[in-house]
């Protein structure tokens, strides 16, 4: 019965153990470690993100436009075959009563960037008939043509076509000036993910010196309780304020985890067992920043100004050739054609180069709309959108100058907010001290310290926040300057 009773006490025992270790802030389950600097995570999202590798397939997909508007200057292969078999009843005494034709075409045309189209034809004719009056049965038929076209009016020399060609460029690169932006908005996030879990580091390192002061503290009650000099309510204080910091200590790492599984995800890390140890720790540095720099820098690397520039590139462009439209069409047609003509096919071809059988034709005609009402209305809205695109460019400068005083007026703010703090922190330090001295006197309280140590636990929290707030507008600076993807990339990120 005794050893039955030692072995229920055994089991008691072990259970409270184990619901002292399952609450024991102590306790941390094997996990993976990575330790990563803010380079090391930049040069991942840029290479894994998912963001990012969307963003970049818009800009390969778009760059496929250029070879698509070059199509115009394609180069065209046509062929052509025809059989007629011709038994119909004629009128005639004179007609055939059978005729078989057969047509072989084949030609190769091309467009030139001058606007000259040019084609080279091959054509053969073969005929066979039961008519007397007919002197070669069968006759072959070989025709070698040359032709030329050349827009004169619209389209002059090939004004639009090429003009087409310099749009579709602008419009690419405005698509790689947009998925770079996308690109630089995803490194952002990822940068302030590190920065927000190394905070979080520093959050859970106070907590925990905060939550030993508190246990210390306890300890100290605990002993003078049982010698009967302390009162119960100093002791529940102590007590109290020990389960408060351990509830907000977990607090913290469960915002950790979070934070940490935000991060794996910018990173698309597939593996959930993976700690991500930040290198760099939240602390005070200077930031040298100057507002004339950094107009400088922005105006040489915001993308939505060089989109801005680049748009009214493509309405002068359109204007151009809008201007050209109000002109009519005009074309130049010119051909040379040789043949030759025999019972034989191989003489007949022969014909084309040994004889001089040939026609020339040049052709010029005018269309010439006499209201001209759609091309009139085309221009007046490429003058339009022209002037809508300058405001548009004058609107994309003044909101550069006020976002990089926005961005160095908050970043200037927090410096002095951290300053300050530091300041705080020390004092508040120094006053716990003083007051720990004075309890060890006995001329204190419970309910003195434990308001002491929330004011140090406030202020470090407080410096660590505005530290933290520091760096988030730092790289929002860099970000507004347009800086930020191209210290990690040089450029080559597509």
């Amino acid at each position: 019965m005794k050893s039955r009773k030692s072995r229920i006490g055994y089991i008691i025992l072990g259970l409270i153990l184990i619901a002292n270790i399952s609450f024991s802030e102590e306790v941390n389950f094997d996990k993976a470690t990575l330790e990563l600097s803010l380079i090391d995570v930049s040069s991942i999202a840029i290479e894994n993100n998912l963001d990012i590798q969307i963003a970049k397939y818009d800009a390969y997909i778009k760059r496929n436009d250029d070879l698509s508007s070059r199509s115009i200057y394609d180069t065209i292969f046509s062929v052509s075959a025809a059989y007629d078999k011709d038994e119909k009843v004629s009128s005639s005494s004179l007609a055939a009563d059978s005729t078989t034709t057969r047509d072989y075409t084949a030609g190769i045309s091309k467009k030139t960037p001058t606007g000259t189209t040019v084609g080279v034809d091959f054509e053969n004719q073969r005929v066979d008939t039961d008519s007397g009056l007919v002197n070669m049965n069968p006759s072959n038929d070989v025709k070698a043509k040359l032709s030329l076209k050349q827009e004169l009016g619209k389209n002059f020399f090939g004004l639009k076509d090429r003009s087409d060609i310099k749009i579709t460029k602008l419009e690419i690169i405005n698509s790689d000036y947009a998925s770079l932006e996308k690109i630089e908005d995803a490194l952002l996030n990822a940068q302030k993910a590190y920065w927000e879990l190394a905070y979080l580091y520093e959050e859970l390192n106070i907590r925990k010196e905060m939550l030993n002061k508190a246990k210390h503290l306890m300890r100290i009650y605990e002993d003078k309780y049982k010698l009967g000099l302390v009162e119960d309510p100093d002791l529940f204080a102590a007590q109290a304020n020990v389960l408060l910091r351990k509830n907000e200590l977990r607090i913290t790492e469960e915002q950790l985890e979070l934070a940490n599984s935000d991060l794996l995800l910018m990173l698309n890390e597939e593996s959930t067992d993976l700690d991500i140890l930040p290198k760099e720790k939240i602390e005070f540095k200077v930031f040298d920043v100057d507002f004339n720099e950094s107009l400088k820098q922005a105006i040489s690397h915001r993308r939505d100004y060089s989109q801005a520039k680049n748009n009214i590139k493509a309405k002068n462009i359109k204007l151009v050739t809008k201007k050209n439209n109000l002109w009519p069409e005009i074309d130049l047609s010119a051909s040379l054609t040789k043949n030759g003509i025999d019972s034989s096919y191989s003489e007949a071809l022969s014909a084309i180069k040994d004889q001089d059988n040939k026609e020339v034709y040049v052709g010029f005609t005018i269309k010439i709309p006499l209201e001209n009402s759609d091309a009139r209305s085309q221009l007046n809205k490429a003058r339009l959108e022209k002037a809508k695109y300058l405001v548009m460019l004058k609107q994309v400068e003044r909101k550069i100058l006020l976002d990089i005083n926005d961005k160095i007026t908050i970043l200037t703010s927090f410096l002095n907010q951290v300053e300050t703090n530091i300041t705080i922190v020390d004092l508040q330090q120094k006053k716990l001290e003083a007051e720990e001295a004075r309890f060890s006197l006995g001329r204190s309280s419970s309910d003195i310290l434990i308001r002491y140590q929330e004011d140090l636990l406030n202020a470090k929290l407080s410096s660590a926040v505005s530290i933290y707030q520091c760096e988030l507008a730092y790289i929002d600076l860099l970000k507004s300057q347009g800086t930020l993807l191209d210290s990690y990339t040089k450029g080559n990120v597509l």
